[in-house]
C-alpha cells in the first residue's frame, strides 16, 4: 500500500505519521517489521530486498521514505513496481518537506498513492485553531488573545508551539485557562524570529523600532554573535532570492530553485520587495566586517549592532 504525505508542515504530517503506524501495529502484534530509508542517497537495492522478500513470519510490513524524491533513481524504481507497492502488504509511505507540485516523481505518487495528503503550513484562524487543540491536548484551553498571540510570536512553528503550551498548560493550573499574560511572561519571541522583525525594520528604515529589538534581545541574553550568523544566513538568502526574482523567475520556480524553507521564504517577502541587489549586498558586507571585528574582540556586543543599524537605515525613526 503506497502513501503520499507531504508539506513544509512537519509537525502535523509526523503527527500523522504516527497515526499510520500506530494502526499497523495495531494489525500487525505479533511481529512488526519496520525500516526507514532517508534522502537521495537511500539504498533502494536494500528496499528491493524487502519488497521481493516473503512476508513467512511478519504480519505486514511498514516502510517509511523520508525526504527521497531527489533521488534519481526513485521514479522509475517505482515505476517498475508499482503493482507491489498498491498491495495491501508492504505499507510504504513516502514522506516528503518540500516537493514541487509539477515534478514527474510527485505526479506519478498523487496518482497511484492509495492515500496522499498534503500538510502546508498554517496560517491566521487555521493556526489559532491547531493551538488550541494542542491546549486541548493538555487539558488546557487558550483564551482569545493568548491564541492570537501566540500565533504572532510563534507563527507555524508547531514543535516550538507544543513545548511552549506545555510549559503554559503545567503554569496554569488549577485553572487550565491560559491567559494573554501568561504568554507574555513565560514565553520570549525566538531570536530567529527577532532576526526577521530587525531585517523589516532595517529594509523599511524604521531605526527606533530596529533599536527596540535588538534591546529586547540583549535583554534576553541572546550571544551578539549568534544573533550575528542568524542575520548573516537571511541575507545570504536574500541575496539568493533577488538573483532569481532579477532573472525573471516566478514565485513558484524561485521557491523551488532557491532551497529556501517556504516558512522562511515567506518571512522573507518584506525585506525582498523593499530592498535591491545593491543595498543587500552592501549590507551584507557591513554585516561580515562586523563579524571579523566581533571575533577579534575589535567591537563589543549590541553597541556595534546599533550602530550597524544607523549606518543602514540612515538614522529615520
Amino acid at each position: 500500500m503506497l502513501i503520499f504525505l507531504w508539506g513544509a508542515d512537519t509537525w502535523r504530517s509526523r503527527k500523522r505519521l504516527g497515526q499510520l503506524r500506530s494502526r499497523y501495529l495495531e494489525i500487525a502484534p505479533r511481529a512488526p517489521h519496520e525500516k526507514w530509508w532517508e534522502g537521495k542517497e537511500a539504498n533502494l537495492g536494500e528496499l528491493q530486498e524487502e519488497l521481493a522478500a516473503p512476508s513467512l513470519f511478519q504480519d505486514r510490513r511498514f516502510f517509511v521514505l523520508r525526504n527521497v524524491l531527489s533521488h534519481t533513481g526513485l521514479l522509475p524504481f517505482l515505476k517498475a513496481r508499482i503493482a507491489v507497492l498498491q498491495a495491501d502488504d508492504p505499507i510504504v509511505v513516502v514522506w516528503e518537506e518540500e516537493v514541487s507540485q509539477t515534478s514527474p516523481a510527485f505526479q506519478f505518487l498523487a496518482s497511484y498513492a492509495k492515500l496522499h495528503e498534503d500538510f502546508p503550513l498554517l496560517e491566521g484562524k487555521k493556526l489559532e485553531r491547531e493551538l488550541q487543540r494542542i491546549a486541548a491536548a493538555r487539558g488546557a484551553s487558550l483564551s482569545p488573545k493568548a491564541s492570537v498571540l501566540l500565533r504572532e510570536e510563534l507563527g507555524s512553528d508547531l514543535w516550538r508551539a507544543e513545548q511552549e503550551i506545555c510549559k503554559l498548560s503545567s503554569f496554569v493550573l488549577p485553572s487550565r485557562i491560559i491567559e494573554e499574560d501568561h504568554v507574555r511572561k513565560l514565553i520570549s519571541p525566538s531570536s530567529e524570529a527577532r532576526a526577521f522583525d530587525v531585517l523589516d525594520a532595517i529594509a523599511a528604515k524604521k531605526t527606533k523600532e530596529a533599536l527596540r529589538l535588538l534591546k529586547s534581545l540583549e535583554l534576553a541574553g541572546t550571544v551578539p554573535l549568534v544573533f550575528l550568523s542568524m542575520l548573516l544566513s537571511q541575507f545570504r538568502n536574500l541575496l539568493v532570492l533577488k538573483e532569481l526574482e532579477m532573472r525573471g523567475l516566478t514565485p513558484a520556480s524561485i521557491a523551488q530553485k532557491s532551497g529556501v524553507h517556504p516558512f522562511v521564504l515567506r518571512k522573507l517577502s518584506p525585506a525582498l520587495s523593499s530592498l535591491t541587489l545593491v543595498r543587500l549586498k552592501e549590507h551584507y558586507r557591513h554585516l561580515l566586517e562586523l563579524e571579523r571585528a566581533m571575533k577579534i574582540g575589535a567591537t563589543e556586543g549590541f553597541r556595534s549592532f546599533e550602530r550597524f543599524i544607523f549606518l543602514l537605515s540612515g538614522g529615520r525613526p
